[in-house]
């Protein structure tokens, strides 16, 4: 823990960072050990582009034969953030299932950076009142199903479609990560991506979420 001291007052912050859970390193992971995780990408049956999703991955997704599955892809994200979680370091010293049993984590308001915005944004969830309930029923109706891919793609313009590639399996790990009880387990009305007191979000973060500490 460590103390500030701003306007006068002091603020005590807890930083956690947790290497090889950033969006990348865990598709990455999740895609090695699950051969390739086709359950964690909407289906294209039509053969339209992309043909392969991901194709940066050692073994891409064949975009015709995915088939998206929100229980199958929620439980190989959970399996990653344990077993990555379980390794302690100095900037990790509790996993993140126990960060909710820290002094001052039920008082905590927790607001998402980097691409919890931009993912929950593009999915219509980002303003919900209850945004995790909203995230899935998004995914489920954007990801699930024969001919996905179409719902995907369409909430992206061409110059950006390579987001829409990874759309549903990012969605998820952000999900599980922020909101499960393997991840983090954030409180749906302690979360929001909004923050009026920042004018500006930072364009690139290290991690999933900060905290707005109340002294």
């Amino acid at each position: 823990m460590s103390q500030l001291r701003v306007n006068g007052t002091d603020v005590f912050v807890v930083a956690v960072s947790y290497l090889r859970l950033g969006g990348n390193d865990a598709r990455d992971l999740m895609q090695a050990a699950n051969d390739a995780g086709s359950f964690c990408f909407p289906n294209n049956v039509a053969g339209s582009t992309p043909v392969i999703y991901v194709p940066k991955a050692v073994r891409p997704v064949n975009a015709s034969t995915a088939m998206y599955s929100w229980s199958r892809c929620a439980h190989a994200y959970d399996t990653v953030i344990t077993s990555v979680g379980a390794v302690r370091t100095t900037a990790a010293p509790v996993p993140p299932a126990q960060l909710r049993t820290l002094p001052g984590f039920a008082g905590t308001t927790f607001i998402g950076l980097g691409s919890i915005p931009l993912i929950f944004t593009t999915l219509g969830a980002a303003g919900a009142k209850d945004i995790p309930a909203a995230v899935r029923a998004k995914v489920a109706a954007t990801c699930m199903g024969p001919g996905a891919w179409t719902h995907s793609a369409a909430l992206y313009p061409p110059s950006l479609a390579s987001f829409a590639d990874t759309l549903c399996s990012t969605s998820t790990y952000e999900y599980e990560l922020a909101f499960s009880t393997k991840g983090v387990g954030i409180r749906s009305d302690h979360f929001t991506v909004l923050d009026p007191n920042a004018p500006q979000q930072p364009a690139w973060t290290s991690g999933y979420a900060i905290t707005r500490l109340h002294p």
